[in-house]
């Protein structure tokens, strides 16, 4: 894995992902949830069902495409509670892992480009290579404009848990963000002629100057324009390195999310722990039970213990669970070696390490 770590200045592996994105259950885990739909009951109580298919009758509810999540009380302000408000589009839904996936591919562009402008130039075939996708067909680009459609359409409110790289702190108050503003696509394939190329015996149109030189002020034919808080964000330095090949191969969205909120957690120390209910409400687990969590962790961590063609890459070397009911942690090791530079520094951290993890299993077994 490379190494992962918050940066004041671009790294250079060419895939980062901004910090706030990972931080918060924004990704729905299918496209199962990413519609809600409630069933229909008449007078009684009772199901309505649709005469031809006689299945329950579904409809959406506005209710159901704003989420409030409670983050819990501020620890530095017991007089503020956190929470994370995520209204989404009826027609498009909230955005899944694809999407956030997706969005991904473009921050690792605005990244390769030096973050010039907050219109990333970039063309829907270039994002079906960077999600993996050698074959792209119809299908692929429909899912890639439904997935930007949900991101243009969702908006997020902070509510005293927005961290602002540029202050570093986290943002007083109400803030609210868009993910992305806007998509432009012009062409959709990479040997289509952009609409701007002169037709035969027609002359090309003349150049404009801009004050950066010819065609500095025009648009580009195919862009992303990022929202302003992640662009703000990305600039700053508010990022963290992943393997975008790894995060592809890795298939379940579930263990895709716990890949990408790991790889932050990861950027001090090879060595995490959490309680299982943090990490579940970080991911956006529909399950709230303790042992229903654990159950799903146990699984996505085993796929991440697992090495992957054709590198062998395995992100974790080792993880357990201790302790009962909502007091049950989660105990791990990355394969990265962390941002620690002498082997002595890393015998000594993960001495620390162990010690502490004593600790906390002693207090969570009494």
């Amino acid at each position: 894995m490379e190494q992962q770590c918050l940066l004041p200045s671009p790294p250079r592996e060419r895939t980062v992902v901004e910090g706030n994105v990972v931080e918060h259950p924004i990704w729905k885990l299918s496209n199962r949830y990413a519609k809600p739909m409630r069933k229909v009951l008449d007078e009684h109580g009772e199901l309505v069902l649709d005469a031809k298919t006689k299945k329950p009758v579904l409809i959406q509810n506005v209710e159901d495409y704003t989420r409030t999540i409670d983050l819990g009380l501020d620890p530095h302000d017991a007089r503020k509670r956190r929470a994370l408000v995520i209204t989404a589009s009826l027609h498009f839904g909230y955005p899944t892992v694809y999407a956030f996936r997706i969005l991904v591919v473009i921050v690792e562009k605005a990244h390769a480009l030096k973050y010039a402008s907050q219109k990333i130039e970039i063309t829907p075939t270039e994002i079906t290579k960077g999600l993996g996708i050698t074959k792209p067909g119809g299908t692929d680009y429909r899912n890639i404009y439904d997935a930007l459609n949900a991101l243009e359409n969702m908006s997020l409110v902070y509510v005293d848990t927005y961290w602002d790289i540029t202050s570093k702190r986290v943002h007083p108050g109400r803030r609210t963000e868009r993910l992305i503003k806007k998509s432009v696509f012009k062409a959709t394939r990479e040997e289509s002629q952009p609409v701007t190329m002169p037709f035969p015996g027609i002359p090309a149109p003349e150049q404009k100057m801009g004050a950066l030189g010819a065609e500095a002020d025009a648009e580009p034919e195919n862009y992303v324009e990022l929202g302003d808080g992640i662009w703000l964000s990305l600039k700053a330095g508010y990022r963290f390195t992943v393997d975008r090949d790894y995060l592809n191969r890795l298939g379940d969205e579930t263990t895709q999310r716990l890949y990408t909120y790991l790889a932050k957690k990861d950027r001090d120390s090879p060595f995490y722990n959490e309680h299982v209910v943090n990490v579940g409400r970080r991911l956006g687990l529909a399950k709230t039970r303790p042992s229903a969590i654990t159950a799903i962790l146990r699984r996505t961590c085993e796929h991440l213990q697992t090495p992957l063609e054709p590198d062998g890459k395995a992100f974790l070397k080792w993880f357990d669970f201790k302790g009962k009911g909502k007091e049950q942690m989660l105990f791990l090791e990355t394969s990265c070696p962390g941002d620690v530079g002498a082997l002595e520094q890393q015998a000594r951290e993960r001495a620390e390490q162990l010690a502490r993890m004593k600790q906390q299993f002693a207090k969570s077994a009494r």
